[in-house]
């Protein structure tokens, strides 16, 4: 065996070693954003539960959520209305942050689907809907906050599009019974 041919194994040793060590690294990097991915929807599901246990905790904010948006109604009394704002606020926080942790592909979608289609329906109700453009125009112009308006307005244009079909659908329903 001559020094050349020990060389050459050298060489081609020292690139699978090489090669070995980036798949390894791959791996542990795969693993670690598994890891973030679970940990970030363990920390979204909580802070979604802790928000639905602080409603169900607090009759009033029961009661204002029944007003508002079961009953679509309105609420006289303005320190309720108040504590349901915050409560919508602490909402859209939550919302935004799974809107970032989905596109960067950090949370489950089914916990992803929850959210959003729970803060679909918020934004349907007409005070909600005020309370967060106002809050929005309050923040720097900004292309973040723009898209944030622009989603937001999206969504609540194809709830109450969703509505609008429903009730269509059910108004036709009740004709076609009335008629039989």
């Amino acid at each position: 065996m001559t020094l050349e041919t020990v060389y050459y194994i050298g060489q081609t040793v020292a690139v699978l070693a090489i090669l070995l060590s980036l798949v390894g690294i791959w791996l542990q990097m795969r693993q670690s954003q598994q890891i973030a991915r679970a940990d970030l929807s363990n920390q979204l599901r909580l802070a979604y539960q802790n928000l639905t246990f602080r409603m169900v905790d607090d009759p009033e904010l029961v009661h204002g959520f029944r007003v508002l948006v079961i009953e679509r109604g309105r609420l006289d009394d303005d320190i309720t209305l108040g504590r349901m704002m915050g409560w919508f606020g602490a909402y859209a926080n939550l919302y935004n942050d799974a809107v970032d942790a989905t596109r960067k592909g950090l949370l489950d979608d089914w916990l992803f689907e929850e959210i959003e289609s729970a803060w679909v329906q918020y934004l349907t109700v007409p005070v909600v809907w005020k309370n967060a453009q106002n809050i929005l125009a309050q923040r720097r112009s900004s292309e973040a906050t723009n898209a944030i308006i622009e989603h937001w307005t999206t969504l609540r244009e194809r709830a109450l599009e969703e509505q609008r079909n429903k009730s269509d659908q059910h108004e036709n329903e009740s004709q076609t019974k009335a008629t039989s």
